[in-house]
């Protein structure tokens, strides 16, 4: 996902500067400081030699957009958006028992209590007097709630979780997380709430289609770790189905449908995909009315992991 024209080094030094100043203010130079830095400083996070960035970006167009080219004052929120994203990665990382993706840490523990503190943090980057933070306030907390009750489905009903329940977490997760970032960075930039409407529905669309697409990307891992995406849910009730009709079960013949309903799978949620670019393309175009979206926000809707 990238978003133009907001200058990518210029964006990561400002964010990068804002979090660590917060974590100064905020933490000290404390073991707690020092576990946040480790969350954020590996695997690609914001503070990384090569951070990806993606929910700054998204912040940090969505207000460019809006304002008709100022990023500014969207900096607390990219800062925050990352912090959040990267706490909500490792808990999941937990959840799946990959708490040795995090070497720094002496124990499941302590890798749990620094996700919770980086969870806080993220708002207190929020606080900020350029910030604006009654028009986020109301935006980030929603989100997050929403994610986590997508987590909670997700966990409790585990390789039980149905075709309607996998979409249903993407929803809950991915796009409402990147709504709320691309609807309160708008805000941030000077859209009405019938504007940050339309930012709502494209980030919406976005976060699905991102979503869908790594889930094609990691349906392999995904179906033979036992986690429950959107392909590897269809696949599991298409498979159910097709042995319980026909009986095949491991011979040639089963062996053959297995992949076949593997490859729908794959086919599903691709195509899945698809429909929600189309759909985030047509708020786009309702946006470009009023502002000037496309130079900002059409880089997020490229196909560059398309699966061959």
């Amino acid at each position: 996902m990238t978003c133009s024209p907001v200058c990518r080094q210029q964006a990561q030094a400002a964010v990068r500067r804002h979090i660590l100043s917060a974590l100064s203010e905020s933490l000290g130079e404390g073991l707690l400081a020092r576990r946040t830095c480790a969350l954020l400083s590996g695997r690609g996070g914001v503070l990384s030699d090569q951070p990806k960035l993606h929910w700054a970006m998204l912040a940090l167009a969505s207000c460019a957009s809006a304002s008709g080219g100022d990023w500014q004052p969207a900096v607390p929120l990219a800062a925050s958006a990352e912090c959040l994203a990267r706490a909500m990665d490792v808990i999941d990382d937990l959840e799946e028992d990959d708490a040795a993706l995090w070497p720094g840490f002496p124990n499941r523990e302590a890798l749990l209590n620094a996700a919770i503190a980086l969870l806080t943090f993220s708002f207190v980057c929020l606080k900020d007097d350029r910030s604006g933070f009654a028009k986020t306030a109301d935006h980030l907390p929603l989100a997050l709630l929403r994610a986590g009750a997508g987590q909670q489905t997700e966990v409790e009903a585990g390789q039980e979780l149905d075709l309607r329940g996998a979409v249903g977490v993407a929803r809950q997760k991915s796009g409402g997380f990147t709504a709320a970032i691309c609807s309160a960075g708008a805000r941030l930039g000077g859209a009405d709430d019938r504007l940050a409407r339309l930012y709502y529905v494209y980030g919406f669309h976005v976060g699905m289609m991102c979503q869908l697409i790594d889930d094609v990307v990691d349906f392999p891992e995904d179906l033979a770790r036992g986690r429950s995406s959107v392909p590897v849910a269809y696949y599991r009730e298409r498979a159910r189905l097709h042995a319980s009709v026909t009986g095949s079960g491991t011979g040639p013949s089963g062996k053959m449908a297995d992949e076949t309903w593997r490859e729908a799978a794959r086919s599903y949620a691709w195509l899945l995909a698809l429909v929600h670019r189309r759909r985030a393309l047509r708020a786009l175009r309702w946006i470009e009315r009023h502002r000037p979206a496309a130079a900002y926000l059409s880089g997020c809707l490229s196909l560059d992991k398309r699966p061959a």
